[in-house]
């Protein structure tokens, strides 16, 4: 599960988001009032998402994962 703070929270303790995402390997979501929410997630589970999503892309690939 994902853990949530806020933007000011984020914004002060960004060293110590930075670290849990990177020890956990779970997003970091940060909501600000009126804005959409972002996350921060390790640049490698990122990555790995996003190749999955690409390998996905081709039927026979898709098929055969």
């Amino acid at each position: 599960m994902s853990k949530k703070t806020n933007y000011t929270e984020a914004c002060n303790n960004f060293e110590k988001i930075y670290e849990e995402a990177i020890s956990t390997r779970e997003p970091v979501v940060i909501n600000r009032e009126g804005a959409e929410s972002v996350s921060v997630i390790p640049t490698a589970e990122l990555n790995s998402i996003i190749e999955t999503a690409y390998l996905f892309q081709s039927p026979e690939n898709a098929v055969r994962l």
